[in-house]
């Protein structure tokens, strides 16, 4: 039962944080919504690599913590659906190269970024 609460106070600190970023990048230089939704994706690949990273090696016994931040937390944070959505949406209203740029971008800097996330979460196991 602690896992399954840890999960949900998660998911909600994580969807107020994926608005609150989204909120900021939305209205600064004239960002798409599709650029505050890619941001997002993308520092939640590294927070989840860090956070794989760290726990494949410590606090393997706790799983209300370990699951309330990656699946509640960064569940709640990242927007997998939503990128999906708009990139149809982009191609959808003629902006075929960013629909396309959106996906391939999204794919290429979420993988990286996983990767690093994963370096420094082994490191930090140490």
């Amino acid at each position: 039962m602690r896992t399954f609460f840890a999960v949900g106070l998660g998911g909600a600190i994580g969807s107020m944080a994926r608005y609150a970023v989204g909120s900021f990048l939305g209205r600064r230089d004239g960002w798409d919504y599709w650029m505050a939704t890619m941001a997002v994706n993308v520092t939640g690949a590294i927070a989840l690599g860090i956070l794989v990273g760290f726990f494949g090696e410590h606090v393997t016994d706790n799983t209300a913590v370990r699951t309330g931040l990656t699946v509640g937390l960064l569940g709640g944070y990242t927007t997998f659906s939503t990128w999906m959505v708009e990139s149809i949406d982009l191609v959808g209203i003629g902006r075929i190269g960013a629909g396309v740029l959106n996906v391939v971008v999204a794919v290429v800097a979420g993988l990286i970024a996983a990767l690093v996330g994963l370096a420094i979460g082994r490191t930090l196991a140490v």
